[in-house]
């Protein structure tokens, strides 16, 4: 999309907002982009991720604010007019868009993203920008993080993702989390975080990354801290349903070795989406996500499941029914 299509849904906002860089300095330029809905809700959240950016030492950090959503508080869309912070106001209330908005307008050297609830550990920046201009040159520096519960994202598991970061991606779970890397603004094409999807944008954007060949290093440091915040988006509802568009728009950028695990994660989220619905009452539902399931390359393991769907929902087995006992 070009940058004069993006105006015209896109406004700046916040006295001399993208008029000019902020003042350069010698020390490493690093943007990170927060999407948020700045709402009343959220005030307090927001301000602290953004302070966890200012305060990293070594580095020059700025923030850019990617505003959407449907209930803005503009009180806290003014709060944001402070020293190091550029704010992007964006009348559609899409958190995909904002990530491909947010890039568009980031030019520093290094780049990352950020939740509105979560915070950057102290003197991440610092060492993650050394980690880029080390001897490997990354393009995607990832790194690990930790939940306010104080577990770690990746923990253990963080050599299996680095060793083949397709299939753990695939098979177990997304090693790219809002927080987690840093890209080289120079040599990762803003195309890649075009057209993302309104929920688990980071899934397809990580699969992009290595369909790209992109050069991506992951160093088991700690650089940030997840909030398990109340209402927050991967707790709605649309979240588990989006996982089916996402596993089909996979399926026709990765590698033919892949494709069996896509269709064993589609087999498994249909059966996830018969199951809530069966036991939300919805039949009809349940049927079509069954059906669904058996049709995908790996779904006859899940047969056997048939049977509960000729069952009423008090327990009893209806009379009659084909594979009814």
């Amino acid at each position: 999309m070009a940058l004069s299509m993006l105006n015209r849904r896109v406004r700046c906002c916040a006295p001399g907002s993208h008029a000019s860089p902020l003042n350069s300095s010698a020390m490493p330029q690093v943007t990170i982009g927060i999407r948020t809905g700045a709402t009343t809700e959220r005030r307090e959240s927001l301000h602290r991720a953004i302070d966890s950016v200012l305060t990293q030492p070594n580095v020059d950090a700025r923030v850019l604010c990617v505003v959407n959503g449907p209930a803005v508080d503009e009180s806290v869309v003014k709060s944001l007019a402070r020293p190091g912070v550029e704010t992007v106001r964006q009348h559609e209330g899409h958190c995909g868009t904002a990530f491909f908005t947010g890039y568009q307008f980031m030019t520093t050297p290094y780049v990352g993203f950020l939740d509105d609830d979560d915070v950057l550990l102290p003197d991440t920046l610092a060492w993650r920008v050394e980690r880029m201009n080390d001897s490997t040159l990354p393009d995607v520096l990832v790194t690990d993080g930790r939940r306010d519960s104080g577990t770690e994202i990746l923990g253990s598991d963080y050599a299996d993702a680095e060793r083949d970061p397709l299939r753990f991606l695939l098979t177990r779970r997304n090693w790219l989390a809002n927080g987690s890397f840093l890209v080289r603004r120079s040599s990762v094409p803003a195309h890649l975080f075009a057209d993302l999807p309104l929920y688990l944008q980071l899934t397809p954007l990580a699969a992009r990354f290595l369909h790209a060949g992109l050069r991506i290093v992951f160093d088991p440091r700690l650089g940030y801290e997840i909030a398990d915040t109340p209402g927050s988006r991967s707790k709605q509802p649309g979240f588990v349903d989006a996982e089916l568009h996402v596993l089909r728009s996979l399926r026709t950028i990765v590698p033919w070795r892949a494709k069996r695990w896509v269709d064993r994660k589609l087999a498994n989220t249909h059966h996830g989406l018969s199951e809530r619905a069966r036991k939300a009452g919805d039949r009809r539902e349940a049927w079509a996500h069954h059906w669904a399931t058996l049709r995908t390359p790996t779904g006859l393991r899940f047969l056997p499941y048939t049977r509960h769907l000729f069952r009423p929902f008090d327990g009893r087995v209806l009379a009659g029914c084909v594979g009814a006992h």
